[in-house]
């Protein structure tokens, strides 16, 4: 694997550089001017800001360069004292430029071109225009297209999502094309759960659960957008066989002070309160901001179960009923320090707490062979939990020219403690002895977990600019902790205490460290831009298994080339198409969840226990992507293949004596290959929608594990989004997702659908907003699943009763409107946008 690998780098890298070279020979070797020189030109583009009425000169004015090609920021400026600006260090290229200040119409300069004999570009004067609309002290939201392409990901600016608005950032995801959240908060992407979460751009220690709860915790007015990439670079790390989800938290940098206060409430006792500021003067740039929010889910489930192995043969009849209630505070802060115009000292750093109960009642009854009762017996689960996350970073930016040449240094260093303490009773059954009608003696039990998460991490990212594009490399270091204790007491009734049942007590310590490097080169040659990049890791991972004195170590070195390649087919004032190919390796490795061999046995019928000797799976990915932009229209047309080696997959089986084992294999391989359409539409300036359809057919071969297990089926999901302003002021969402009932391994799992609808109102001359949310009015959101083996036949359907409406209210302070209007430049659709952009006073 590790030599097909290395061909697959050396023959991108090959294959770029004849044309690369002949590109060169065309254009590359010539300077400033057009003479010869390998050295990059020296372009600039320059001009003075002045009032156009008065004639006088507007210091302070930001600013702000845009490439044509794809829309995106590409560095800025403020003017001086005498109103006048220089940006240098560009590549060459189409831009346009963006010139506003406070109090004044913004100035659209388009059509901007740095090329061989002309590296500069003097816009002379600029006049600002009065806004005179501006009489009173207002305030909107800077509205946004939803979706915006890149060169590797697809963004979307999820602000303006009613449906999900007074919600969590999990609630976000659902609305989110390509993703789906179920009803236990597990996320995938194009049907593949096996994605990596990051936020603002950076992985999480946390996973699994604590993640989950993370994310339900966390107010969806605090997510600014998230961005779908579905092959990575080099640049990142590679875990995720599916992509990576980046959540980009909001971070509003007006001029002076300002800030946001939020409160809200709903059905099932739902609640949440928050607010943030922010403060910029001189040097100095800081934003912090808080959110809190409480919640009542219930669940609901059955199962039924035939063992098929067992001697007598029996049925499990479960009835399975809970309420989980939980508090979440999120903390966060950043603070910026320019220590010249180039250089940016940042510390960020963010607080979680979360904490709740869960109440649970199993209810089993036992049937023969002819479904007459034999037993029954219930059990019943008491619990706490508590959860603190800390996040620490210290960053060091030098940044010459913004995405072209930068440089980076990041420390980090991320803890996190888990408690868990649930108590149970059994009526009925004597616990361990599963042949019905053996004993029925109550007995207590109770269980105690604590975990203790640390990471430290490096990373140096460096980018400077190299022939008609740039070159990018970095290092990152990083070492994770983990040490798990947990504890189980049975409560003695002659001695009437709980004595400490060392059959069931667990201690594993875990440990892994990891050293990455990487290269990345990108290159344009007229419409195409292309880009290679290979990383290197070297893993040393250690599970000590300390209450059997036992230790596995797994260490592995890996390589991970990524490729892109776009073409612009064609721009004009109303219409843009582009092609995108890409190619990514991935890795996935096992969690401590999934290694550890323990089961704790508190349910006598079923258990789950981890398999220490799981190792890494890799996936190869490759996907073409065709993106039109006509007017008010935009569809996406991609397809896409992954194949995975070393597959790791859930498997469940019966044991001799019918309790359900259920704990994780490497399979053989798996593949998937699908295609994936989004589109949008713009109807009027009062409607607009998007919309998705994915289908895919995935292939796994599970044989090694057992003879004939495997899987090929087909599934597909869609979704549709539309948003109507009513009037003035309010506006309305519906949105709608449906997923096809799909074959699994030994099974088949239901559909499922889900229905959400919002509203908005803004006030108080627009500087507060009324926010309502209605989830899953309709009650579908509910989880079935079939599985049949020679061993066992099993039905289970599970619901958490989603139903929900929340009311929130937002009001924003230390603010006023500024308008300013976009000219033919977004995405070259040729359409004016009104674009209002919230500013400091």
């Amino acid at each position: 694997m590790l030599r097909s690998t290395m061909f697959i780098a050396v023959g991108l890298l090959f294959a770029v550089a004849p044309i690369q070279s002949a590109y060169a020979q065309q254009f590359g070797n010539r300077g400033e001017g057009g003479r010869p020189g390998g050295q990059m030109p020296s372009t600039q583009i320059s001009g003075s800001v002045v009032d156009a009425e008065t004639g006088e000169s507007i210091p302070s004015a930001s600013v702000a360069v845009w490439s044509v090609r794809d829309s995106s920021l590409t560095t800025g400026a403020i003017s001086d004292s005498e109103g006048a600006f220089l940006i240098e260090g560009l590549r060459p290229g189409r831009y346009y430029v963006q010139v506003h200040f406070v109090g004044y119409l913004t100035e659209v300069i388009s059509d901007i071109a740095l090329r061989p004999g002309a590296w500069t570009a003097d816009l002379g004067i600029i006049e600002l225009k009065t806004d005179v609309e501006m009489l009173d002290e207002v305030i909107v939201e800077e509205r946004r297209e939803f979706m915006e392409v890149g060169i590797d990901r697809t963004v979307y600016n999820t602000r303006d999502q009613l449906v999900s608005a007074g919600g969590d950032a999990s609630q976000v995801l659902e609305e989110i094309p390509s993703v789906e959240v179920d009803i236990d908060g597990n996320i995938s992407l194009r049907g593949n759960q096996n994605v990596a979460i990051l936020l603002n751009g950076r992985p999480t220690s946390m996973t699994g659960e604590a993640l989950i709860t993370f994310l339900q915790g966390l107010p969806a007015t605090s997510v600014d957008r998230v961005e779908v990439i579905p092959n990575p670079s080099a640049k990142y790390e590679p875990d995720g066989m599916s992509g990576i989800l980046n959540i980009v938290l909001r971070k509003d940098q007006d001029l002076g002070f300002g800030g946001s206060l939020t409160a809200g409430g709903g059905t099932q006792e739902s609640y949440n309160a928050g607010g943030s500021l922010n403060f910029i003067q001189g040097k100095f740039s800081s934003f912090v901001n808080y959110g809190f929010r409480h919640g009542v889910r219930n669940s609901t489930g059955d199962r039924w179960q035939e063992n098929r192995v067992a001697d007598p043969l029996f049925v499990i009849d479960e009835d399975d009923r809970g309420e989980r209630g939980g508090d979440s505070h999120n903390f966060s802060t950043s603070i910026d320090y320019n220590m010249s115009d180039k250089n940016v000292l940042s510390l960020a750093t963010r607080l979680s707490v979360r904490g709740g109960d869960q109440d649970g009642l199993n209810v089993y009854r036992i049937l023969d062979a002819n479904q007459v009762e034999m037993n029954s017996y219930d059990r019943t689960r008491l619990g706490d939990r508590t959860d603190l996350n800390q996040d620490y970073r210290l960053t060091f930016s030098r940044i010459v020219a913004p995405g072209t040449h930068e440089l980076q240094a990041e420390v980090r260093y991320e803890k996190e403690k888990e408690e868990d303490e649930n108590s149970y009773a059994l009526d009925g059954l004597r616990l361990g002895e599963v042949v019905p009608g053996v004993g029925t003696d109550s007995f207590q039990q109770r269980s105690t977990q604590e975990e203790n998460t640390g990471e430290g991490s490096l990373q140096l990212d460096y980018t400077r600019p190299l022939g008609n594009g740039k070159l990018e490399a970095g290092y990152r270091g990083s070492i994770d902790l983990l040490d798990s204790r947990f504890g189980v007491e049975t409560f003695d009734y002659d001695l009437n205490t709980y004595l400490t049942d060392v059959r069931r007590t667990n201690t594993f310590d875990y440990r892994q460290n990891i050293q990455a490097a990487y290269g990345i080169v990108q290159q344009e040659f007229g419409p195409i831009a292309a880009q290679v990049g290979l990383r290197y890791e070297q893993a040393r991972t250690t599970f000590d298994l300390t209450t059997a004195d036992e230790r596995y170590e797994n260490d592995y070195n890996s390589l991970f080339p990524s490729a892109f390649l776009t073409w612009e087919l064609s721009r004009s004032e109303t219409s843009w198409k582009q092609l995108k190919f890409s190619y990514s390796k991935r890795i996935s490795r096992p969690s401590t969840w999934r290694l550890n061999p323990f089961n704790d046995n508190l349910d006598p019928y079923s258990r789950r226990e981890g398999n220490p000797y799981l190792e890494p799976e890799y996936t190869h990915a490759v996907e073409g992507s065709y993106i039109h932009f006509a007017g008010s229209v935009s569809i996406t047309l991609t397809p896409y293949y992954r194949q995975t080696n070393n597959r790791i997959q859930w498997y469940e089986f019966i044991n001799d004596r019918g309790v359900s084992i259920t704990t994780f294999r490497n399979f053989d391989s798996s593949s998937s290959w699908g295609f994936e359409s989004i589109g949008t539409l713009r109807l009027t300036d009062r409607l607009n929608a998007f919309g998705s359809f994915n289908a895919f057919r995935m292939q796994t071969d599970g044989s090694n594990v057992e003879s004939g297990l495997g899987n090929d089926a087909w599934g597909w999901s869609t979704r549709a989004n539309a948003t109507l302003s009513v009037r003035e002021g309010l506006s309305v969402q519906l949105s709608w997702f449906y997923r096809a009932p799909m074959d699994i391994e030994n099974g088949r799992i239901g559909a499922f659908s889900r229905v959400s609808i919002g509203a908005r109102q803004q006030l108080l001359n627009e500087r507060a907003t009324l926010s309502l949310q209605i989830r899953d009015p309709f009650d579908m959101m509910q989880f079935n699943i079939t599985r049949d083996t020679p061993r066992f036949y099993q039905e289970s359907v599970r619901s958490f009763n989603a139903r929900q409406a929340n009311l929130s209210l937002t009001y924003n302070f230390g603010r006023q409107r500024q308008q300013r209007r976009r000219g033919n430049y977004e995405r070259g659709d040729g359409m004016d946008q009104e674009v209002q952009q919230e500013v400091q006073m």
